[in-house]
């Protein structure tokens, strides 16, 4: 019985602490489990090549910036979870920062992934600018988004002039 409640306890925080990263992402995940990790909210996120240790640089989205100087990140295709450092991390490029193939199913599958997100970021925001990879930094996450989707900032200001 301890464990069942323990185990309830947990659950309910690791909710919690997903709706407050970000409500849309939790309600697209409740209401779309199949692709609710492609669409995008209103208040997209910036997204990163990220680089956790003893793994390769992987495609994902900066959910939380952390007062430390690390960023919390949502990969692509695996939809796992890490907290790393920003200086970790690289503004998303289409070229994979390392150069070399990989053919994995999972490679596959978040390439996948990130190419409709930006397809879809496309037609709800307008141009989506990636070109080459800079390294991350906290102080810039605001910048790096809003030279990657100016329709979204263009967005907020027509929508605080209403």
């Amino acid at each position: 019985m301890v464990k069942t409640v323990d185990e309830m306890i947990c659950t309910i925080h690791c909710q919690v602490a997903a709706i407050r990263k970000c409500q849309e992402c939790y309600i697209a995940r409740q209401e779309l489990p199949a692709h609710w990790f492609q669409e995008p909210c209103s208040r997209p996120h910036l997204l990163v090549w990220a680089k956790v240790r003893g793994f390769r640089f992987w495609p994902g989205k900066v959910m939380e910036v952390l007062p430390n100087g690390r960023v919390d990140v949502h990969f692509f295709g695996t939809h796992n979870t890490a907290t790393i450092r920003a200086s970790e991390c690289l503004v998303y490029s289409p070229q994979d920062p390392t150069g070399r193939p990989c053919r994995t199913k999972k490679w596959r599958k978040a390439i996948v992934e990130v190419n409709q997100h930006l397809a879809k970021l496309a037609a709800q925001f307008g141009d989506v600018n990636i070109s080459s990879s800079k390294q991350l930094s906290t102080a810039t996450i605001k910048e790096h988004l809003e030279t990657m989707l100016p329709g979204a900032s263009q967005r907020k200001l027509s929508e605080t002039q209403k």
